[in-house]
């Protein structure tokens, strides 16, 4: 099996940046079971330690990759790096946003704001999808499965990917950090899951099965907003949105 550290991050970069963010993420979900948030405080430590997220993912530019997908088993190409880093950095954006109060007071700009945040990252990954990728094998209809996994458990599990995407989408209209900073769990656990494959740490089986909890994450984290927040009928809507989004489009996006 290949090593975790080799000389294509000479000066670990990359990698104690992801030492910070997997402690992070750590401490964050101790913070959600104890307080019901993963910010109680919102003051600069916060706003550093949820910086470094943004940084992981641009980081990871300092790395070679093939320059071809492997759709044998689920492994970084150029184009989902690109994804991971224009949707890390939306969600890091808006968690910053919410924990230091700098949403617009008025409620156009602030509609405006949110338009630009949710509408940019899409357009920018639309294109890379062009540049790098293809627009009929995406990431989620085209991820490897184990060979014993039945058409219907892929289909099954692909739906859930897509619905998940929707409900990463609307925590970002949401001026909660806790929300906002919820989706990075998946976001960004799956580029290292993706590296523990292609070193031979893990199999595709076990890549599924940890990002599935890390997308699960998102609604527990969901969960405690809406019984912990006065603001409970937002809240709620998202969870339901979250559950249970527009069938048509996640099936455009599974199919």
């Amino acid at each position: 099996m290949a090593f975790l550290i080799t000389r294509h991050d000479p000066f670990h970069v990359h990698k104690l940046m992801g030492f910070i963010v997997l402690c992070n993420f750590v401490y964050r979900l101790g913070l959600l079971t104890t307080t019901g948030t993963f910010f109680p405080r919102h003051g600069s430590f916060e706003l550093g330690c949820v910086l470094m997220h943004a940084l992981l993912s641009w980081s990871s530019l300092l790395l070679p990759l093939p320059s071809k997908r492997n759709f044998h088993s689920p492994m970084i190409w150029p184009e989902f790096r690109i994804h991971s880093i224009l949707f890390a950095t939306r969600h890091t954006v808006c968690t910053i946003i919410s924990l230091g109060d700098y949403w617009p007071r008025n409620v156009w700009y602030k509609t405006i704001w949110m338009g630009v945040l949710v509408l940019a990252p899409s357009s920018l990954a639309k294109h890379a999808t062009k540049r790098l990728g293809d627009s009929e094998v995406r990431t989620t209809n085209g991820m490897p499965y184990p060979s014993w996994v039945s058409k219907e458990v892929q289909q099954r599990t692909k739906m859930l990917y897509a619905r998940a995407q929707f409900g990463a989408t609307a925590t970002c209209i949401i001026p909660d950090a806790t929300m906002a900073f919820a989706s990075l769990y998946a976001i960004q656990a799956a580029p290292l899951l993706m590296t523990l494959v292609r070193k031979g740490k893990i199999d595709s089986a076990w890549y599924h099965r940890i990002y599935g909890f890390c997308l699960w994450l998102g609604y527990v984290a969901a969960s405690a907003r809406v019984y912990v927040t006065e603001d409970v009928k937002i809240l709620q809507a998202v969870l339901v949105f979250m559950l249970f989004p527009l069938h048509g489009f996640c099936t455009k996006i599974c199919m």
